[in-house]
């Protein structure tokens, strides 16, 4: 049993962490470039697109560049787990680095490069992203369309994970788009050609302007702070 809010179980939550870890001898060389897994990412409306990275090789020292899927980032801006800058980062470090060119994906992983032609380089090499069909849905059933709206990706997959408990033999629940920041006139007006579609929003602002497209068009916008007032 474990609780954020008391503390009960977390100490000995982490004693199993780390002895999972040793019984997995676990290893890295911090002499390496650094590379791991993205853990987070958000849109901070006043310095831009920011990454939560989770180094599992290697160190990241600033001046580097940091390259996950189609994105990437030069390491100017670094910041530790509690916000404060740093200058170098090594193995199991978690970091937090503001500038991506693009939200990197949940879970990618990363690699570092030593300048911005090399990380232009390696994503123009990767090519097209690979994309997978959805089953055929059934079109018998009453269908919500959402374009969901999210203060980061991680709350945006943790609301699709919960909407997806809510399908069933009579509804389904449809998601059009999944985005992270404020809902703005274009995203009402992206949805706007699909009959009967919501905008949830979870912990973002509603431009004025989308509050007024919305009304013109016929658009129902609902926002919420709370996961399961949602569903």
């Amino acid at each position: 049993a474990v609780s954020a809010k008391t503390g009960q179980g977390v100490d000995e939550l982490l004693d199993v962490l780390l002895l999972s870890a040793a019984l997995a001898e676990l290893t890295g060389d911090p002499e390496a470039p650094a590379s791991g897994k993205v853990i987070e990412a958000r849109l901070d409306q006043k310095r831009g697109t920011h990454g939560t990275l989770l180094i599992t090789n290697g160190t990241l020292k600033t001046g580097q560049y940091v390259v996950s899927g189609g994105a990437y980032a030069p390491v100017r801006i670094m910041e530790d787990w509690n916000g404060a800058r740093i200058s170098e980062a090594s193995l199991s470090e978690p970091v937090g680095i503001v500038g991506f060119t693009d939200l990197p994906a949940l879970a990618a992983s990363f690699h570092t490069v030593a300048s911005k032609k090399e990380a232009e380089t390696a994503i123009l090499s990767r090519g097209g992203i690979a994309t997978t069909s959805a089953e055929e849905p059934d079109s018998s059933l009453p269908t919500i369309p959402l374009l969901i709206k999210a203060d980061r990706l991680g709350t945006v997959d943790a609301i699709e994970h919960e909407l997806h408990k809510l399908q069933s033999d009579r509804v389904r629940v449809r998601v059009i788009d999944r985005r992270v920041g404020a809902i703005t006139a274009t995203d009402v007006q992206n949805i706007s050609a699909t009959r009967d579609a919501i905008i949830v929003g979870f912990n973002v602002t509603v431009e004025r302007a989308a509050i007024d497209c919305a009304e013109r068009l016929g658009v129902e916008i609902k926002t919420f702070s709370i996961i399961y007032e949602l569903s």
